[in-house]
């Protein structure tokens, strides 16, 4: 298979991001908005759009949230570095007035232009299961997930605990920067075309703290429950600190976490010793 975007889809983290990075900063004038996607929130809608040939994700936020502020400055530091699990941002500004009411909002709102992705997690599960209820699971995650399988995956609960594993390193790696995210669902972790994870939706988001560490840590056991991650899941937080490196080696960490990878993926991912 030809997966000219991934630079090397097996032992680099980061993903092949280098188009998403290339691309130009946007202005709301220059988007050609399309069908809204995600669900309903409270603190904003999405739509697909495009400029040019470019294709974007818009978010309309009502003015005064955080999490503009915070989605441009993580996205920002996704942009200058790949590796790090955050979607890479384009613009942002105050929607004109006349905008309100074709987005639904009826006071002063913001919008942000971010990096699209295939689908979240929750949605991929969903594939996922049906894929291997029809014997074609390891074809499909090699096809719609390439940089975490390259090779396939031997079973849904294999794919299961490796998707949870890089999706509590991205929480890490939020934590890392400063922010306690406070909504770790399966839906806020986002699929980018090359299977790369990343975390998204900042609404809810605060200043990381003892307590914003605690919640991230319960809302994921409890929406990731049975998906092979550790009953103490402050154990993968040693395991996560050589994914969550800012820049693109991918050093020897996965002898460092034997308990939570299964025998295959251990072998698979097994990298140059040093």
């Amino acid at each position: 298979m030809d997966l000219p975007w991934i630079r090397d889809p097996i032992w680099t983290h980061t993903v092949a991001r280098d188009e998403a990075a290339a691309l130009p900063k946007v202005l709301f004038g220059q988007l050609t908005v399309g069908k809204r996607i995600g669900s309903d929130s409270s603190n904003g809608r999405a739509y697909l759009a495009t400029a040019g040939s470019n294709a974007y994700v818009l978010k309309v936020i009502p003015s005064g949230e955080t999490e503009i502020e915070i989605a441009i400055r993580l996205g920002e530091m996704a942009k200058k570095n790949p590796d790090f699990p955050y979607p890479i941002t384009y613009g942002s500004g105050r929607l004109p007035h006349d905008k309100l009411k074709a987005f639904g909002v009826s006071k002063d709102a913001t919008y942000l232009v971010s990096e699209v992705a295939s689908g979240d997690v929750a949605q991929f599960f969903k594939e996922a299961r049906e894929a291997n209820e029809r014997g074609l699971l390891s074809s499909w995650a090699k096809t719609h997930m390439p940089l975490l399988f390259p090779t396939g995956v031997e079973s849904i609960q294999e794919w299961k605990k490796e998707v949870a594993f890089h999706a509590y390193c991205c929480l890490k790696k939020l934590h890392a920067h400063g922010y306690a995210h406070r909504d770790a669902h399966q839906g806020n972790f986002l699929v980018l075309k090359s299977g790369k994870i990343v975390i998204h939706d900042f609404g809810t988001t605060t200043p990381v703290d003892t307590d914003g560490v605690a919640e991230d840590n319960r809302l994921f056991s409890l929406h990731f429950a049975n998906w092979g991650i550790p009953s103490n899941i402050a154990k993968l937080s040693t395991s996560c600190q050589f994914y969550c490196v800012d820049h693109a080696v991918a050093p020897p960490h996965y002898t460092i976490y034997k308990e939570f990878l299964s025998p295959a993926n251990r072998k698979r991912r097994r990298g140059p010793q040093s």
